[in-house]
């Protein structure tokens, strides 16, 4: 009996101190395993698609190959104020905001398609399966824009209150919609995606600045609550939408162009305010415990496809040690 009490009081003690030391871990900050300087310090936006590097800015859009060397680039009329950012990538094609329209762009040509006008705080995302750009606007109204010529074929109407984020499932069967009413409690939808009935919803604590999905089909959201920034995971499973954990930023306001990225694994997840002296924040995927911090003004952030943290400075692309994988 004093033996098993023995060992299992060391056990305690190993699971504590396993604890402890997973703790200590936060806030560590990943080494600079390579720098990519850049010919052009004005970029603002960064993508990584397959080994190949993207970068947009006030006026141009530059090519990368693996090697950090540039292949070419894409300059298109705009003002510093306008500029590109780039939404990411479906079906090999590349997505851009440009200035006040939805814009997109096939690898190895050399010409960017410009589509319908879009509101300049308008919630887009992109269909996994590369069918349809989706785009949210002032009022909860949804739009469908054709991925092959840009143009908005269909749409749902409008929930009379500000859509604040959306997001598309992995399997592109479901659409959630970050919804805040006039007079009421801000919400999460998930709505079918076939005939944009809502599924389920749940109220959220603060406002929605950004939106990313997990490998799983849960939903990670980035809320500006009470001065803080909230990372916060949604499951869904069952039918049922769910927070399974909360981690907190804190001090850190959250802005509309607030940065979240997952991992190619699924594992982390990288927040980041441009231009925010806190800098970027590496988070364990599954639990929200933060795995690493990197301090000081970046402007964008990005994944490989293989894993590495891209880190966006001026002048400079940092591919970060990694870290937690």
């Amino acid at each position: 009996m004093n033996q098993r009490k023995s060992s299992t009081l060391l056990g305690i003690i190993l699971l504590y101190s396993a604890s402890l030391t997973a703790c200590g871990e936060e806030g560590n900050t990943p080494d600079i395993a390579r720098r990519i300087s850049l010919s052009d310090s004005t970029a603002s936006s960064l993508h990584a698609l397959g080994p190949e590097l993207w970068l947009a800015g006030p006026t141009r859009i530059v090519h990368l190959d693996s090697a950090g060397q540039q292949v070419a680039h894409l300059d298109f009329p705009g003002t510093p104020e306008a500029g590109a950012e780039i939404l990411g990538d479906a079906a090999g094609m590349l997505f851009f905001r440009v200035g006040p329209a939805l814009g997109a762009l096939a690898p190895g040509r050399d010409s960017l398609r410009v589509g319908a006008p879009i509101g300049k705080t308008d919630a887009l995302t992109l269909d996994p399966l590369g069918r349809f750009a989706y785009q949210s606007g002032g009022h909860g109204a949804i739009t469908a824009h054709e991925a092959e010529t840009l143009r908005p074929v269909w749409g749902w109407p409008a929930l009379g209150g500000l859509s604040e984020g959306i997001a598309l499932s992995p399997e592109g069967d479901r659409l959630y919609q970050a919804v805040a009413p006039k007079d009421g409690q801000r919400l999460l939808l998930v709505r079918d995606l076939q005939t944009g009935r809502i599924l389920r919803q749940i109220e959220v604590e603060g406002e929605v600045r950004r939106m990313a999905m997990a490998t799983d089909g849960g939903i990670y959201v980035v809320e500006s609550h009470r001065g803080d920034a909230d990372v916060v995971r949604y499951t869904w499973a069952g039918g049922t939408l769910a927070e399974q954990w909360r981690t907190v930023l804190s001090g850190i306001e959250p802005a509309s162009n607030t940065q979240l990225h997952t991992a190619p694994s699924g594992q982390l997840l990288a927040v980041l305010t441009p231009e925010n002296e806190e800098g970027l924040h590496i988070l364990d995927a599954e639990t929200g415990v933060m795995l690493g911090q990197v301090a000081g003004p970046a402007r964008d952030v990005a994944f490989r496809s293989t894993g590495e943290i891209l880190l966006l400075v001026p002048g400079e692309i940092h591919q970060l040690e990694t870290i937690g994988q």
